[in-house]
């Protein structure tokens, strides 16, 4: 008999041992369920952020392209206008010299200081022309820089994800 309530003692305390250790099993389940959703959480957060800083790592590219290009298109069409007002101004003093001839000594002087100032206006704007260049460069420098500022951010963006 008392072997009977030794056994059966050490059984209810075993039994509650065991109650004990599911219902703690149980808990660690549902925090394991919810720490796994949360990684879930957190690595479709982590993945959206990719997606957010890949878009707009690629309208940076663009936009920047876009200023390239059109800042090359600005300069061939500036060139292009130049070379045309250039062939323009040389058929013009062709002609003159043709309609002048005798004249020409005469005028020849008047007309060399108007060649003058008109290469001093082409000086200023071939000079203006570099400026605007300089500029649209320099912002683009500014987007890639930007650009450049972002990445270390979505970089540790995705370390903190996977951590």
């Amino acid at each position: 008999d008392a072997e009977l309530q030794s056994y059966d003692g050490s059984f209810q305390r075993l039994k509650a041992l065991l109650d004990q250790k599911e219902t703690e099993l149980s808990e660690l389940r549902i925090s394991d369920a919810e720490l796994r959703a949360s990684a879930q959480q957190e690595r479709a957060r982590a993945l959206e952020l990719e997606g957010y800083f890949s878009a707009k790592l690629v309208a940076q590219r663009e936009e920047t392209d876009a200023a390239k290009w059109s800042r090359e298109e600005a300069l061939r069409e500036q060139r292009a206008e130049f070379e045309a007002y250039r062939r323009e101004l040389e058929r013009r003093a062709r002609d003159a010299d043709d309609e002048v001839g005798v004249q020409r000594a005469e005028m020849g002087a008047a007309y060399d200081e108007a060649q003058r100032a008109r290469e001093r206006e082409w000086q200023t704007r071939e000079v203006e022309m570099t400026n605007a260049a300089a500029r649209a460069e320099a912002a683009a420098a500014a987007a890639r820089q930007r650009l450049a500022e972002a990445l270390p951010a979505l970089d540790a963006a995705r370390v903190s994800a996977d951590s």
